[in-house]
């Protein structure tokens, strides 16, 4: 039986058309498009890539989707025989010559698959403890009533009539803060969920409103606080106090990460020794000629 390849796995956990139709990966002017002709536009994809794919179905049809189209415009020039056109030619000797170079240079440096093991992980999370560490955050809701500095007096006053309303309605015994937020908050998209605007962590927050949040009680609105695009009403759901996550929870991410340093570490070693044993020397002369000659079609600079 054929081995599959992670992207082959990856398309026929995701196509439902893949496993019923065995390779057919989709139609598209009469002509069946299979799993061969795109997979190796799909190679390229790194690891995060195709587990973000593998998460997100939708975004794997739109890639896929993309692809296909990409088939259907190759074939319709491969009927003109555009490829034999000079131009073309050379972009593809290009395009041959980057792949090969780019290829190469991934493999000469790619970490060993056991990089990195356990005791190299467990130095890492040490080593880069402040670095891993979330800040503080809050989960934090929020009635919004627009009043940009400078407009006209009679938008301003109706401004002010509003948020005089919203403060009495947010000062009442009992105020329903995320029924206020649905009815006058004029920011639409918390609004529609009673206010609430998620989790910010200190760097997320304005100044003007970061400055009240140790003041204020869990659940209780906060005087209007102005800024420049008008009122807002704050309200601290909850907070979290700064943390490092544990390693296992890091482990996937900081396993990429260190080999991505890694990787850019042997690439840089590589070419440093490439160019020691085979110095490189520029014709400055011809450089400064290159550009002109390029922008002017190739017949050299103009006189």
């Amino acid at each position: 039986m054929m081995r599959r390849t992670p992207i082959l796995a990856l398309l026929l956990a995701c196509s439902p058309l893949l496993a019923q139709e065995g390779g057919v990966l989709g139609r598209a002017g009469g002509k069946d498009v299979l799993v061969e002709d795109i997979r190796p536009a799909l190679s390229s994809l790194s690891d995060a890539e195709i587990q973000s794919l593998s998460r997100d179905p939708a975004a794997l049809n739109k890639l896929v989707r993309s692809l296909v189209v990409q088939r259907l415009v190759l074939q319709q020039a491969l009927e003109k025989k555009w490829d034999e056109q000079p131009e073309v030619i050379e972009r593809i000797r290009h395009a041959r010559e980057v792949a090969i170079t780019d290829s190469y240079l991934k493999s000469v440096s790619r970490p060993p698959d056991s990089y990195p093991n356990d005791a190299e992980l467990r130095a890492a999370y040490e080593a880069r403890r402040a670095s891993l560490m979330v800040p503080q955050t809050f989960h934090l809701a929020q009635v919004y009533i627009s009043d940009p500095r400078g407009q006209d007096k009679a938008l301003a006053s109706k401004a002010r009539e509003r948020l005089d309303k919203v403060r009495e309605l947010v000062r009442a015994p009992k105020a329903d803060f995320a029924a206020i937020a649905r009815e006058y908050s004029e920011e639409r998209e918390s609004a529609a969920r009673g206010g609430e605007i998620g989790w910010l962590t200190e760097k997320q927050i304005q100044p003007e409103i970061l400055a009240k949040l140790p003041s204020l009680t869990f659940n209780v609105a906060s005087e209007a606080i102005r800024l420049d695009d008008g009122w807002h009403f704050i309200k601290v759901l909850d907070a979290r106090q700064p943390f490092t996550p544990p390693l296992e929870q890091l482990r996937p991410e900081l396993t990429r990460l260190l080999r991505a340093e890694r990787t850019r570490a042997e690439t840089q070693a590589y070419l440093s020794k490439l160019l020691q044993d085979t110095p490189l020397v520029i014709n400055e002369l011809a450089l400064s000629k290159l550009l002109p000659a390029v922008t002017s079609g190739g017949s050299g600079a103009k006189p």
